[in-house]
């Protein structure tokens, strides 16, 4: 960790760009699956979540790095130790320079997701062109399961692995319309940032890939995808930690179903 950056080889992060509620944990948790790759989940939290202490048992930067990689962190920002703000506000305000010590820190491929809020937010821009960066384009078909699920989670709290089957909710129609037209347009302007500079992209569908009785598909493709960007992968754990939070089908947790059921895509 010592050496200086002019001499200091770049390895070849795999960056996965999403919304949320589209299956990206379950995603991460797969790459990580891969030896050598390294899961680091979502490192571009908004600060504003550590400010309640109550939220840091969950962040990825305490399960996902290791006590002495936060401790590098820590020490090259000269940031108190486990000042979650200060690191989470760093990385949101600098994302070149955080992604510049993640990269002394841990010297392998690194799965990093970042959703769409957080690209809006902070300028990440330069990662199109770094030569080291390979991207992920993650999709949900089924726009009503990604804003029904979503909605849930912000409403209840509960973001991973808790049963929220008993949640029931009532679906504003306006604002189901325009969450189609803005996912649309999200994942449209990223495939063209990412075709315009030549990236040769791993697109990955919640329901095709994700949804389904066997992960070894996309572990096949993901690993196959890996090879042509130069990283051999052996696979290792087989532990998925995420599960399904709500199994109810759509006409049962949705309230008033059939006015929007025809909204269904």
């Amino acid at each position: 960790m010592k050496e200086s950056m002019s001499n200091f080889m770049y390895p070849t992060n795999i960056v996965i760009l999403s919304q949320a509620r589209t299956g990206s944990c379950l995603l991460c948790n797969i790459f990580g699956m891969l030896n050598p790759c390294r899961n680091l989940n979502e490192l571009f939290l908004s600060y504003k979540f550590a400010e309640n202490p109550a939220n840091w048992e969950i962040l990825p930067h305490r399960h996902f790095l290791k006590k002495a990689e936060r401790e590098y962190l820590f020490d090259s920002l000269k940031i108190k130790l486990n000042d979650y703000v200060s690191l989470l506000k760093y990385f949101s305000e600098s994302p070149r320079t955080g992604l510049e010590l993640l990269d002394k820190a841990i010297p392998a491929t690194k799965i990093i997701k970042i959703l769409d809020h957080q690209m809006a937010n902070m300028d990440v821009n330069f990662l199109f062109q770094k030569e080291n960066t390979k991207f992920v384009l993650l999709d949900r078909s089924n726009k009503l399961e990604q804003f029904v699920s979503f909605e849930i989670a912000k409403n209840s709290g509960h973001w991973v692995n808790t049963n929220t089957n008993d949640v029931k909710m009532h679906v504003d129609r306006t604002e189901f319309v325009n969450f189609i037209n803005e996912s649309k347009h999200w994942h449209d302007q990223i495939r063209h940032q990412l075709t315009s500079n030549g990236h040769n992209f791993l697109e990955i569908n919640y329901e095709t890939d994700l949804n389904t009785d066997s992960l070894d598909p996309v572990i096949f493709k993901i690993r196959d995808w890996l090879s042509i960007q130069g990283i051999e992968t052996v696979v290792g754990s087989r532990w998925v930690f995420y599960k399904k939070q709500n199994t109810l089908p759509m006409s049962e947790k949705i309230l008033n179903f059939d006015e929007i059921k025809d909204l269904i895509i």
